[in-house]
């Protein structure tokens, strides 16, 4: 009897331990799960508070972009050196924004970092193109957070054709600066006559083109049509006539 009973507390014993994962709700022979970090935040223009999209987000081997909403997300594994509070590295870039670099430390958790970003490059905010006897005056109002000062070019090309020969050539000029409205803003104008010695007419038709640089090397450009109705355009400002 005593033996009967011993075989059926050894028996008993073993289905203990045979299925003890399941009291326990973990598995025995499975390794300790990696620790993490969730980094996610907001990246938004500084001037502007819009957010920006498609920025290319790094965060040591990580890589990431923003969505639509300028929002990033990145699960991130810890290794010793971020268990021994190893500030990490992150590298922010995007199209004509200055490219921005920061530290921080991580740990096991959810981490919230945003960031503003400086928009480089310079921004054509009204472009009007309107006939005045036999010239044509186009003016630009242009914006550049770095200051208007450090434009270092804006240019207007117009398409030329000769009728009598069916050739054409393109006229780019220098639009000269006319007046600063702040810092960050100002004025600039071009003039061209309709028609040049030789027969060459100003093509209405076809696109003209301006194009600013500023001393960093980031440019804008912009193409307009010209149209009847721009007869009727109110130009930014008092055309400074030749």
């Amino acid at each position: 009897m005593r033996k009967q009973i011993l075989y059926l507390l050894l028996f008993l014993l073993s289905l203990v331990l045979l299925h003890c994962d399941r009291f326990t709700g973990a598995d025995l022979d499975s390794q300790p799960p990696e620790e993490s970090a969730t980094i996610h935040g907001l990246i938004t223009n500084t001037f502007t508070g819009s957010p920006v999209a498609k920025a290319d987000v790094t965060i040591e081997t990580y890589q990431t972009q923003s969505d639509g909403h300028g929002e990033y997300l990145v699960v991130y594994l810890l290794r010793d050196d971020e268990i021994l509070n190893k500030p990490v590295r992150l590298q922010i870039t995007a199209p004509n924004y200055l490219p921005l670099s920061d530290q921080f430390q991580v740990f096991p958790t959810r981490i919230e970092q945003n960031y503003q970003l400086d928009y480089a490059a310079p921004i054509i905010r009204r472009n009007v193109y309107v006939s005045i006897e036999s010239l044509m005056v186009c003016q630009v109002k242009m914006v550049d957070y770095q200051g208007i000062h450090t434009l270092s070019s804006v240019n207007a090309s117009f398409k030329y054709d000769n009728p009598s020969t069916y050739e054409h050539f393109w006229l780019e000029i220098e639009m000269d600066f006319i007046e600063a409205l702040s810092d960050t803003s100002g004025y600039y104008q071009a003039v061209i006559r309709k028609i040049l010695s030789g027969e060459w007419i100003l093509d209405l038709k076809s696109d003209y083109h301006i194009e600013a640089t500023d001393n960093s090397g980031y440019q804008v450009s912009q193409s307009r049509k010209y149209s009847s109705g721009q007869l009727s355009d109110t130009l930014l400002f008092p055309p400074v006539l030749p």
